[in-house]
């Protein structure tokens, strides 16, 4: 297994803003259109649309949950951060209010792994195949007509 570094950390930058620690959260494993009409029995556009929906509903819980993720891991080592969505598309989590990472030692660069591996697996729980099926059938957003 590769030992985790300074230079593994990824890097943001947002415009010409300075670059900060960052996680890239861009294209997660999310189910298809395609699992979901055959899971529900449904057409293509319903399937899409159920989708769709499930995907924006799971991000909108990811974004609720990066902040307090941050404020519980980083925090206690680093002080007051702010972690936020930048990119086009929200595909980055970048934290604000942490010193320059060449400076951090052992024990900042681990709590910054720890962060990493704990976002990581926010994403593979809310991915998850079976609690977006749960999800969709809970809702009834594969039923059809269905619109939300």
């Amino acid at each position: 297994m590769k030992r985790y570094r300074k230079t593994t950390v990824q890097m943001h930058q947002d415009g010409f803003g300075p670059y900060n620690p960052a996680i890239n959260v861009k294209d997660p494993p999310f189910p298809d259109i395609y699992e979901v009409q055959r899971e529900f029995n449904c057409s293509l556009e319903q399937a899409e649309k159920a989708t769709i929906t499930a995907f924006d509903v799971a991000a909108d819980r990811f974004w609720e949950k990066v902040q307090p993720l941050a404020d519980e891991i980083l925090a206690p080592h680093f002080g007051t951060v702010s972690a936020y969505s930048e990119g086009r598309s929200n595909g980055w989590v970048v934290v604000h209010g942490l010193p320059e990472v060449e400076s951090w030692d052992a024990v900042a660069l681990g709590k910054w792994r720890s962060y990493e591996k704990a976002v990581q697996s926010l994403i593979a729980e809310l991915c998850n195949w079976d609690r977006v099926k749960e999800d969709i059938a809970a809702n009834g957003w594969a039923e059809e007509g269905d619109n939300e």
